[in-house]
């Protein structure tokens, strides 16, 4: 035999690798991202485990999971303690490993003549199937991501072994492939018959003898009912029942076979599409796909991955609410390797189609639109959901780097919308079911875990409120963490606050910023009365970032008597209105008429400029009626001079290089 040029081996595996690749490229952010979502509350678990406990009757965690928390264990040990860039990277390497063994089960399933194309494709299919971005993202997920990878370990190995290609080195991986999907995921249970179609599929009517078959399924088995006989006994979670809305759940899940024509379709659609017409839509498009194929082989590979796909989905449809499946499509996950091999083989056969003939290029031409129709619409729907998670990252940096400088750990404070979930406007949504969106903190869950897993520090006195009347979102829905208080409340959960943060919002950016509280003294002699209400200025500045964008003003105020005044911030440069601020002091939550008479408090404003400042930038403050916006006399309180318009000029701290 000829021997193989050493370059032709080395494009061939870069080319069988490059779903790994591409999970790097597309989901390498993951690695900056923080602990978030629940895994706070599965760190607190972790902690009381010893790596073998959960392997028994451990009543912390309601499933009967092991093998997650022991590798969570491990990793722990090597690394002194949870690290959020370490067990991100180990998500996002199963994950992209898991494509590379979709791509080389396929390449051994499919027909000669588009085996390589058809691997490819169906690695990369998996790894952009867009409803995989939250199992992917979060870290608590990688219960999901063991089941597949381990489920496409056993499955490659497995072809090896019967073909006869490894020794018992190689079965004995396979087995332990099994163990860590059997031992991942209560669906890791569905190895058996993945495995069973998978040989029915590649060797038909010529099987594999009875011996090969019995080394290679029997201790599989035995894997299978140990799980099953120890989930029976320590985790049956008998509370679940059926869902009442399984055609909601199922249609929701459904609808991934088909995502480029789910997405297609979204422009015509308002609102949700019923479950019901989804379900026909998605019998419609795989009915076409099935009729286009006579050749057997192709046939047979896609009804496997067809029919992986709907066992893998049947489980989260049958068992969860509706309501809770719509806004987890990562539940997917298991179901989007059968999803990536339907199509993978699909296109790959569309792409060889009509080989030697003068058609060929027709459909040729036509795979490659559809594989670029794939890829366009499943890349730009991860990428709005990458910005939304460095968004989120961005929020969560901040606020543990202001609770740091300020040292909240000791004094307390209050938080005012902190994100909890995140979701696209009407406009912006690309499939016809679910909310597309990224669940930050769970709203049963206590938020200061956010922060106390990304510093290591207690943050137990901080309060974590929601305020609609002050949320600025646009362009994005936004959802505060709870309890989301009316302004009666929030008056009086601020009032006495040592400090208090509000979510500022700026397009599709937000981010928390100091607005004040009592921690906070100053001078107490008047700057500048306001004899129209009997309110006083007594101290006033204004700093300006390095990067010259932002501006950060502090304002002290007496009220002698409480009225319904608001304060504006002007930032003027030759005349022209650069930004302002206006609103009640602390970021709208402490209106002036709910001060005590001689209550003296300091605010802080911040704005952001469009362009960096410049020499000519000025900074003014006043006051206005609430009621018929009028602007309030300003009197210079040493000179009793009235300041012209009302307006007082602020000192500018900073530089413009």
């Amino acid at each position: 035999m000829f021997a193989v040029p050493r370059k032709h081996r080395l494009s061939t595996t870069l080319i069988y690798a490059s779903p790994l690749f591409l999970a790097l490229l597309i989901y390498g952010y993951c690695v900056s991202l923080p602990f978030f979502l629940d895994d706070g509350p599965h760190f607190q678990i972790l902690a009381q485990t010893n790596g073998l406990r959960q392997w028994g009757d451990f009543p912390a965690f309601p499933f009967y999971r092991p093998l997650v928390f022991s590798v969570w264990k491990i990793a722990g040990w090597l690394a002194g303690d949870a690290d959020a860039v370490a067990l991100h990277s180990l998500n996002l390497f199963c994950f992209g490993l898991t494509g590379v063994l979709i791509g080389q089960v396929v390449r051994r399933a499919a027909p000669p003549s588009i085996r390589k194309t058809a691997a490819f494709l169906a690695g990369a299919g998996f790894v952009i199937f867009p409803f995989s971005y939250q199992a992917v993202a979060l870290v608590a997920a990688l219960f999901h991501l063991t089941l597949a990878l381990g489920i496409m370990g056993c499955l490659w190995l497995a072809l090896l072994w019967l073909d006869g290609k490894i020794g018992s080195a190689g079965l004995i991986g396979c087995w332990m492939c099994a163990f860590v999907a059997i031992f991942s995921h209560e669906t890791g249970v569905l190895l058996m018959p993945a495995l069973l179609g998978m040989i029915f599929v590649v060797y038909g009517k010529h099987l594999p003898t009875k011996r090969q078959l019995g080394w290679l399924l029997l201790p599989i088995s035995l894997l299978t009912l140990i799980y099953l006989a120890l989930w029976l006994n320590f985790r049956p979670n008998s509370e679940n029942g059926l869902t009442s809305a399984f055609d909601v759940a199922f249609a929701a899940l459904l609808q991934g076979v088909i995502y480029p024509a789910a997405r297609l379709v979204r422009p015509f659609v308002i609102g949700d599409l019923a479950a019901g017409t989804l379900i026909i839509l998605t019998i419609t498009v795989l009915a076409a796909v099935f009729l286009g194929w006579q050749w057997v082989n192709v046939r047979r590979l896609i009804s496997f991955g067809l029919g992986w796909y709907l066992i893998a989905i049947l489980p989260a449809a049958v068992l969860l609410p509706a309501g809770y499946v719509l806004g987890q499509l990562r539940l997917t996950l298991l179901a989007s390797i059968g999803g990536a091999i339907f199509w993978g083989v699909s296109l790959g056969a569309l792409f060889h189609a009509g080989r030697g003939t003068q058609t060929q290029w027709v459909f040729r031409a036509a795979a490659l639109l559809l594989i670029g129709l794939f890829a366009i619409i499943s890349l730009e729907f991860l990428g709005m959901r990458r910005a939304d998670y460095l968004h989120l990252r961005d929020f969560n940096r901040e606020a543990v780097r202001l609770f740091v400088a300020n040292e909240v750990i000791s004094s307390g404070a209050v938080l005012v919308n902190a994100p909890d979930y995140l979701i696209p406007d009407v406009a912006d949504r690309r499939f016809l079911l679910g909310s597309e969106g990224v669940l930050f903190v769970d709203e049963t869950l206590d938020y200061n875990q956010q922060f106390w897993m990304n510093s290591d520090l207690p943050y137990d006195n901080v309060e974590v409120i929601g305020f609609r009347q002050i949320q600025r979102n646009t362009g994005f829905g936004f959802r505060a963490h709870p309890p989301d208080l009316e302004t009666a409340d929030v008056i009086a959960r601020v009032r006495d606050a040592r400090q208090v943060y509000v979510t500022w919002f700026e397009g599709k950016r937000f981010w928390p910023v100091l607005v004040g509280g009592t921690d906070f003294d100053g001078l107490n002699t008047p700057l500048v009365n306001y004899p129209d209400v009997d309110f006083a200025l007594t101290e006033a500045n204004v700093a300006l970032s390095a990067d010259g964008r932002t501006l950060t003003v502090g304002l002290r105020w007496r009220v002698d008597v409480p009225a319904g005044v608001k304060v504006f911030v002007h930032v003027v440069c030759d005349g022209q209105m650069m930004a302002q601020s206006d609103g009640y002091p602390w970021g709208d939550t402490y209106p002036f008429s709910a001060w005590s008479p001689g209550e003296i408090r300091t605010e802080f404003r911040t704005i952001r400029l469009e362009n960096p400042a410049s020499e000519c930038l000025q900074v003014f403050v006043g006051l206005y009626n609430e009621v018929d916006l009028t602007r309030l006399t300003a009197i210079d309180a040493v000179t009793g001079e009235q300041y012209e318009n009302d307006l007082f000029l602020l000192t500018l701290s900073g530089n413009f290089d």
